[in-house]
C-alpha cells in the first residue's frame, strides 16, 4: 500500500512539472557572465530536459542559448585559432559532436524555435561536409520559415534578429510587418525609442546617419516605418557593409553615390580597412549631411574607431556628431537642439518597476554629451542653466549607487550633502584592458575603484551639478 502510495504521488508529481510552462531563459548578461561550472550544470540539466520533453520548444531554445554561450565563452578557445575560419571550423566541430541542432530537428522540425536557432547557427554548414554541397537558399529558408511561424511571446532579440534579416535583404515590406509587431509587443523600450527618436530631431533634413550595427537603426526604422516621422532620413550601418547586402545597395544609391565604387571599396575587408575606405568615400563625395551617433562612435569600423586625421572634421551637436570639412559652431547647434528640438522630461522619472541600467546608460549619454551646456547656460542664461541642473539632478536620482563601464573608460556617481544642500558628482576614470576591478556599485564605491590586485584606479570629476535652490 506505501509503495503504491508513493507510486501515485510521483506519477502527480510529474504530471504537475509536464503540466506547468517552461520558463525561457533570457540571453543577457547574467547568462553570458556564469562560469564554466554554472553553465556545465545547466546544460546538463536541459539537455536531459528536452529528453524527457521532446517536444517543449521553450526547453530546446533553453538548451540552445546555454550551449550557444558554453561554446563561445569556453569550449572553443579562440586563442588557439589564427584566423575567423578555423575558429568557425572549431565551432562547427563542437556543434556536431554535441548534436544539439540535429536532434532539435527530429524533436520539432516545422517549429519556429528549430527555424530560429538553425538560421542563427547556420545550420547548413553542419548538414553539409562539403560547403559546395550547401544549397543557396537553405539558410533563407530557415529564417523565411521562422518569419513564417513567428508568435507573440518571442523574446525582444528574436525581433532585432529577423529585422537585421530583413533590413539587409532590403524587404520593407516584411520589415514593416516584424517592426509593427515588434512596437506593439511592447518589448522595445519607449525609453530607448525617445533616444532615438532625439538622434533623428537634432539632424537636418534629408540627413545621413552612419550607424555601426543593426541595434542602431532598428528603433530608427520603428520611427520611420512605422510611426512615419523622419523618413527623410538615410539610415546606414557597417554590419550591412560586410555582405554588401541589397541594403546597403539601396542605402548609397540614396545618398547619391555609385554601388559599383562602394562596392570596389570595401571588398577585401578582413582588417576591416574596406569599412574605413567606405566611410572616407562617403565623408568626400555625399552631399547631404552627415552625421555619427556619440553612443556608438568609438565602435565604428568594428571597434577600431574614426581615423584620428577625421576626428578635426567631427563635430558634437548633443546626442549625434556631425562631419563638416569647413568649421562652425556647433555649441550653438546643440543648443538649439537641447532647447527646441530634443524631448528631455521623459528622464525625470522613469516608468519602469525594475532597474534597467541600459537605458539608465543612454540616460546617462544626455549627461556626457550636454555637459559643457551647464558652465555656458550658467554665464550666459541663469534661467536655462536652473532648468538644465534641475535635469540633471532628476536623472542622477535614479542613478544613485550605480556605474558606468562604457570601453576602457568607467563612471561613477556619488551623491553629496553638504551645508549647500544635495548635489551630485560624477567622477571618470580609465582601466587597463582585461583588468577586473571593484569599486562601481553599492557599498563597494566607498572604497573607491580599485583593481583586485589592489592598485587603485586613478579617476577625476568631470561633472558636478548644484545644489537645487526652490
Amino acid at each position: 500500500m506505501k509503495r503504491t502510495f508513493f507510486t501515485m504521488l510521483l506519477a502527480l508529481t510529474t504530471m504537475m512539472v509536464s503540466a506547468q510552462q517552461t520558463e525561457h531563459i533570457k540571453r543577457d548578461a547574467a547568462l553570458y557572465m556564469a562560469d564554466s561550472l554554472k553553465l556545465d550544470s545547466m546544460y546538463h540539466y536541459w539537455n536531459h530536459f528536452v529528453e524527457e520533453h521532446p517536444k517543449d520548444e521553450v526547453a530546446w531554445r533553453n538548451l540552445y542559448e546555454i550551449y550557444d554561450t558554453y561554446e563561445k565563452r569556453y569550449l572553443v578557445n579562440h586563442k588557439n585559432y589564427q584566423t575567423g575560419e578555423e575558429i568557425f571550423e572549431a565551432e562547427l566541430k563542437m556543434r556536431r559532436k554535441t548534436g544539439v541542432m540535429m536532434r532539435m530537428e527530429q524533436a520539432i522540425p516545422d517549429s519556429y524555435t528549430f527555424n530560429y536557432c538553425a538560421f542563427d547557427c547556420d545550420y547548413e554548414w553542419l548538414k553539409y561536409e562539403n560547403p559546395d554541397d550547401i544549397p543557396d537558399s537553405l539558410s533563407s529558408h530557415y529564417a523565411n520559415r521562422a518569419i513564417e511561424l513567428l508568435h507573440d511571446k518571442v523574446a525582444r532579440y528574436d525581433y532585432e534578429e529577423w529585422a537585421g534579416y530583413l533590413m539587409s535583404n532590403l524587404d520593407t515590406v516584411r520589415l514593416t510587418r516584424v517592426l509593427t509587431r515588434f512596437y506593439e509587443s511592447g518589448l522595445y523600450p519607449a525609453d530607448e525609442l525617445q533616444y532615438h527618436y532625439n538622434e533623428l530631431q537634432g539632424m537636418d533634413e534629408g540627413a545621413v546617419y552612419l550607424g555601426q550595427h543593426y541595434d542602431n537603426v532598428i528603433g530608427k526604422l520603428i520611427l520611420q516605418l512605422v510611426k512615419g516621422v523622419h523618413r527623410d532620413k538615410i539610415l546606414y550601418n557597417e554590419a550591412s557593409v560586410i555582405n554588401y547586402s541589397p541594403f546597403l545597395e539601396g542605402c548609397i544609391q540614396r545618398m547619391g553615390l555609385s554601388p559599383q565604387i562602394a562596392d570596389s571599396l570595401r571588398r577585401n575587408h578582413q582588417d576591416f580597412k574596406g569599412l574605413e575606405r567606405l566611410l572616407r568615400y562617403i565623408f568626400a563625395n555625399v552631399k547631404r549631411p552627415v552625421y555619427l551617433s556619440s553612443n556608438s562612435i568609438s565602435r565604428l569600423l568594428f571597434g577600431d574607431g574614426v581615423p584620428e586625421d577625421l576626428k578635426q572634421y567631427l563635430y558634437n551637436e548633443g546626442l549625434t556628431i556631425r562631419y563638416s570639412a569647413k568649421p562652425y559652431d556647433n555649441l550653438r547647434v546643440k543648443r538649439r537642439n537641447v532647447e527646441e528640438r530634443y524631448l528631455l522630461d521623459y528622464l525625470r522619472f522613469s516608468f519602469r518597476p525594475d532597474s534597467d541600467r541600459r537605458y539608465n546608460y543612454l540616460s546617462f549619454n544626455y549627461l556626457i554629451l550636454l555637459k559643457d551646456l551647464l558652465p555656458y547656460y550658467k554665464t550666459n542664461n541663469p534661467d536655462r542653466f536652473r532648468w538644465l541642473n534641475h535635469l540633471y539632478h532628476d536623472v542622477l536620482a535614479q542613478m544613485e549607487d550605480e556605474g558606468f563601464v562604457i570601453g576602457t573608460t568607467v563612471f561613477n556617481i556619488h551623491k553629496k550633502e553638504d551645508h549647500r544642500g544635495v548635489h551630485y558628482e560624477v567622477e571618470e576614470g580609465t582601466v587597463k584592458p582585461n583588468k577586473s576591478f571593484t569599486g562601481l556599485y553599492g557599498n563597494a564605491k566607498k572604497e573607491g575603484l580599485k583593481y583586485l590586485t589592489g592598485e587603485p584606479i586613478e579617476t577625476h570629476v568631470i561633472l558636478e551639478t548644484e545644489p537645487i535652490k526652490e
